[in-house]
């Protein structure tokens, strides 16, 4: 219960770890991002409770 009804929470990954958000009983969006001077794979996930 971390989020409000319209809140929403960032976190920034690795890789796309899709075995992890498949577990999740939230709302995600993927963004995949560049981080200067960092050569390795990163993404963004905004996850946002389900409502309904």
């Amino acid at each position: 219960h971390l989020l409000s009804p319209n809140g929403v929470l960032l976190a920034m990954k690795g890789q796309i770890p899709e075995a992890e958000l498949a577990e999740m009983n939230t709302h995600t969006t993927l963004i995949k991002i560049n981080v200067p001077e960092v050569e390795a794979e990163r993404c963004l996930v905004r996850l946002s409770p389900k409502l309904g």
